[in-house]
């Protein structure tokens, strides 16, 4: 049981570590971005061009947390038994 609290743990924290950096990017180039006004003559024209956000599946992280906290579970069960007796028993 301790094994599976701790991949989940390792799942959740990954999974927030992904999700702050992919924030943090999107920040950075906010905050770096300069638009080229000169450019184009419309205001309207530029407002129509820029999207934020993404469409995608939601269910895509809760499946990509399941099957971390799956692959974390695995890699420590085989860890845990290659060091307790130096081999499978």
């Amino acid at each position: 049981m301790k094994i599976i609290v701790l991949a989940c743990i390792i799942s959740a924290a990954l999974h927030f570590v992904y999700f702050s950096l992919t924030f943090l990017k999107g920040y950075i180039i906010t905050k770096a971005y300069v638009p080229d006004v000169g450019k184009d003559e419309s205001v309207y024209m530029l407002q129509n061009e820029v999207a934020f956000g993404f469409v995608g599946n939601p269910f895509i992280f809760v499946y990509s947390f399941i099957a971390l906290a799956f692959t974390c579970f695995t890699i420590q069960f085989v860890f845990q038994k290659l060091t307790r007796k130096g081999s499978f028993r």
